[in-house]
């Protein structure tokens, strides 16, 4: 396979309109040409550079298996069809990614003889243009330029479903990253569940095993302050209601732990009072 030399004249072939995809220099862009007979290749490749295409002649079609993913599109005269080869070439177009549909040229006779092997090869082939010779020089800039504007939105659709594929795969680790959090968070959720009902459940044996010395202290100090003894002693009689005042302050803070350790747990009741709000 060669790659035809460019001449210094580039750009846009002279009847092409404003706005018309013109030629381009992209290596996924190049026009594979196939022409045995004598110059027509080297002749059609200096002509598409001249005109700014970026040309590879290729001598047998197997040369250009390895390269349909990335060429623009493929130009052959129909004596190229004779190549045993070819039909391996048509087979392989016929199995390109579903983006692909290769832009394929062919340059027929007016008095061919192989109509029916083009026919054949226009409907396999898939996006085949067939121009009867001899061809305006214009008309196959203009075919050319057709076949590189389709091939360039073909390489849309597959840039769009590789970032499509790239944005699944992404999406995909993000959901496993989500799923091990959510395992980590109910986990972590568990151990702190399980710690509070520890606490709870210390909190409340706690409680019950000083509450039972408590009722004893108070039980004594309510004794202790109506004995004829005590009340006729004021030492005593001070001793004895701080015994009971801190003995009830140390019940109330009971009380309040046994409260809280219910309310975390979900079981505490509520009792109601009437009160007054004057202060």
């Amino acid at each position: 396979m060669k790659v035809a030399n460019k001449s210094e004249s580039t750009g846009t072939s002279p009847g092409a309109r404003a706005g018309d995809a013109g030629p381009t220099e992209h290596s996924d862009e190049r026009v594979m040409v196939i022409a045995p007979l004598g110059a027509d290749a080297s002749s059609i490749a200096t002509l598409l550079n001249e005109r700014g295409f970026q040309c590879c002649v290729c001598e047998q079609p197997e040369q250009v298996i390895d390269e349909i993913a990335n060429a623009g599109a493929l130009l052959m005269t129909e004596e190229a069809l004779a190549f045993q080869s070819t039909s391996t070439l048509i087979t392989v177009l016929q199995n390109q990614p579903p983006w692909s549909e290769l832009p394929v040229v062919i340059l027929t006779n007016s008095s061919s003889q192989k109509r029916d092997l083009l026919d054949a090869t226009a409907k396999t082939a898939g996006n085949v243009t067939l121009l009867e010779r001899p061809i305006r020089t214009e008309t196959l800039v203009r075919t050319i330029q057709v076949a590189l504007g389709s091939r360039r939105r073909q390489y849309q659709v597959r840039d769009l479903l590789a970032e499509q594929e790239r944005n699944r795969k992404r999406l995909e680790e993000s959901e496993g990253e989500l799923l091990t959090l959510l395992s980590r968070e109910q986990g972590l959720r568990q151990a702190a569940d399980e710690a509070n009902r520890l606490k709870d459940e210390f909190l409340a044996t706690l409680s019950h095993e000083l509450r039972n010395p408590l009722n004893v202290i108070l039980g004594y100090s309510e004794l202790l302050m109506r004995s004829e003894e005590v009340a006729q002693s004021p030492q005593l009689l001070r001793l004895s209601e701080a015994l009971r005042r801190n003995a009830l302050a140390q019940s109330y803070l009971i009380r309040d732990l046994l409260e809280l350790s219910r309310l975390r747990s979900g079981k505490m009741t509520l009792n109601r009072e009437t009160v007054s709000i004057v202060t």
